[in-house]
């Protein structure tokens, strides 16, 4: 076992696994966030392209028969491996 201090608050910890840095997870994404700033910019810029990707799909939808929608939704999702590729993008943020 490897005895060593937490990276974020200090406090000794035991871990089985040398790549273990902190204690929890909160003091995980406290780490990540003081050394990664550029992830919280992602963050907000990935909200407001997701408002912007639901305005346009809005504007789209309008009108249309849910068959129709369902087609769209389709041709954008499963079809073109769309949402796997958005969960990546998210998971990788």
């Amino acid at each position: 076992m490897n005895h060593k201090r937490c990276a974020t608050c200090g406090i000794p910890l035991t871990t089985k696994r040398k790549s273990v840095m902190t204690c929890s997870y909160t003091c995980s994404a406290i780490r990540r966030v003081k050394m990664y700033p550029h992830h919280v910019g992602m963050v907000k810029a990935n909200i407001a392209y997701r408002d912007a990707v639901r305005k346009r799909l809005a504007v789209t939808l309008k009108g249309k028969s849910e068959y129709e929608c369902y087609q769209l939704g389709y041709r954008q999702g499963y079809a073109t491996c769309h949402q796997k590729q958005m969960r990546r993008e998210r998971r990788a943020a």
